[in-house]
């Protein structure tokens, strides 16, 4: 629970409340107060601001969707490999290779390197240059099955690729972060109308509100920024990666 609410506090935390601190004084030094309409200001802030945590939200779930493909495609090339009538020495070097192909894969994800994928799209083709190589001895069957799962899991490294490198759109996070730092100078002077000569605590009061609506719109932003890339293991609801991959013993079938 702390942990759900420190995540969320950076710098950009401290730069808005820096200036809702300021504004505030500076409107009471100045006696300066507006009424404002805050339904507007509220569509021009917060619903850009949601509908960003909701693509971000949908590109996770859909990343969820694939990731979680390509492991059991693997698996199913596996299962395939297994029931056939491969020699041991073929089987394990088959096996490797879909090891290999895991591994590079999560590499890449954590990464941002196109090096990477280019070793992960390597592996696949040396596992087409198998099926290929051992075509003699599987059936018509086993290699129809095999080559429908190789061509899902290269769908889902490419799929998962394209949701590593396009994010939100920049224009948009820029907007939402933008009317952030400028709502305090619209929220704060609405806050202070007909208040501006009210009494120490209710001025404690205002000022605590000023600065709890700037977290929120921040801490909103933030979470989005985390969600932006479910990959980097920054924030709480990031993908754990470590569970979608394979070690000797799963995938050799010892």
């Amino acid at each position: 629970m702390l942990r759900s609410i420190t995540t969320v506090f950076n710098y950009r935390v401290l730069i808005v409340f820096s200036i809702t601190v300021a504004v505030f004084f500076a409107c009471k030094y100045f006696g300066y107060s507006l009424e404002n309409n805050y339904n507007f200001f509220s569509i021009i802030v917060v619903f850009p601001l949601v509908f960003s945590i909701t693509s971000a939200y949908q590109k996770r779930q859909s990343v969820l969707l694939y990731i979680s493909m390509f492991r059991s495609n693997i698996k199913l090339i596996n299962d395939h490999f297994k029931s056939s009538n491969l020699k041991p020495t073929d089987m394990i070097k088959v096996q490797k290779l879909l090891l290999e192909i895991s591994n590079e894969n999560l590499n890449h994800l954590r990464s941002n390197s196109n090096e990477t994928l280019n070793k992960v799209r390597k592996c696949i083709d040396k596992l087409s240059e198998d099926i290929v190589r051992l075509k003699n001895v599987l059936t018509e069957r086993e290699v129809s099955y095999i080559n429908r799962s190789k061509k899902e899991l290269n769908d889902c490294v490419e799929i998962l690729h394209s949701y590593k490198i396009h994010n939100t759109p920049k224009s948009l996070k820029i907007y939402c972060l933008l009317f952030i730092y400028i709502y305090p100078f619209i929220f704060v002077p609405g806050v202070l109308y007909n208040n501006l000569d009210s009494a120490l605590s209710l001025n404690f009061y205002l000022l605590f509100l000023s600065l709890l609506i700037s977290f929120v719109l921040m801490a909103l932003y933030n979470i989005q920024d985390f969600l932006e890339d479910p990959f980097d293991n920054e924030g709480l609801d990031d993908i754990k990666l470590d569970n979608y991959a394979f070690d000797d013993s799963e995938l050799i079938g010892k």
